[in-house]
């Protein structure tokens, strides 16, 4: 309780010359009909959680605040999304498990425009939290519900059965190379650019290829990252044709003298035998 309160100066606040504790019991008994009791259902900044309280306010004064029981959902929902919105797509952990799928699904969006497929980069899903994100928040109430979301099968309910039909063709998951070997296709890593699929493979394991690797109808080259037989990176191409015809010499020169018991064609673009 304030008696006396000179009004200060520009310098500073004013000084309390007289005035006494009050229990929270005497101001409410007071001044009881002036408090407000609001309710706060929002995504908090500092504690980069949701926060679902009852405050207690006394014009600028807050008297007290206590969990909300039973907070409404939708309120709940946007607050979550809010915290995406505002803390970025870390927030969910299990974002990783899409990366495949994004990738792919990313390369048919730049490469096959009128098409229809969705913008999944960051800005594009950060823009489209409501259609993918909020569905599977149902029953989500804090931060460590949004770890448990399950990201790739909520982005793949965004494709239509059409889309779902087609996605293996256009943009396949792997590559089978002449000596059998699945090598994966990663999209989109190219130089952070989506338009790209690039695969990485051991250079003996093309030995007898004589077909540059490609995908989709348009037939778009992959980029073949050609690795050591110690899994180094050799040399990047588009074209393998070529490559056995040009800069291959160079490299088999090379390879030679640095894994002399593996094979080292000269021609290596022919069928080759006894290669395990």
């Amino acid at each position: 309780m304030v008696a006396d309160l000179d009004a200060g100066t520009e310098a500073g606040p004013g000084r309390l010359h007289l005035g006494a504790a009050a229990t929270e019991e005497v101001v409410l008994d007071v001044v009881g009909a002036a408090v407000e009791q609001l309710e706060r259902i929002e995504w908090d900044l500092r504690r980069h959680d949701v926060v679902a309280e009852r405050r207690s306010r006394l014009g600028a004064i807050q008297l007290g605040a206590e969990p909300l029981r039973r907070p409404d959902r939708r309120a709940v929902v946007a607050a979550l999304v809010e915290g995406v919105r505002a803390d970025g797509l870390d927030l969910l952990e299990r974002l990783d498990r899409a990366a495949e799928l994004r990738g792919r699904v990313g390369w048919l969006h730049a490469t096959r425009p009128d098409d229809g497929w969705p913008d999944w980069s960051e800005q594009g899903l950060l823009a489209s939290l409501d259609q993918w994100l909020v569905p599977r928040l149902g029953s989500a109430r804090r931060r460590v519900d949004l770890a448990r979301v399950d990201v790739r099968a909520a982005l793949a309910d965004q494709l239509d059965w059409q889309q779902r039909r087609v996605l293996d063709e256009l943009a396949p998951t792997s590559w089978t190379t002449a000596s059998g070997r699945r090598v994966p296709l990663r999209y989109g890593e190219v130089d952070g650019e989506p338009a790209t699929v690039m695969a990485s493979v051991r250079l003996r394991d093309v030995l007898g290829t004589d077909v540059h690797p490609t995908v989709g109808p348009g037939r778009l080259p992959v980029v073949l990252e050609l690795l050591s037989p110690a899994g180094r990176p050799v040399q990047r191409t588009t074209d393998l044709p070529g490559f056995w015809r040009g800069s291959y010499a160079a490299v088999r020169s090379d390879m030679r003298g640095r894994y002399p018991k593996h094979p080292w064609p000269e021609r290596p673009w022919e069928p080759q035998s006894g290669r395990g």
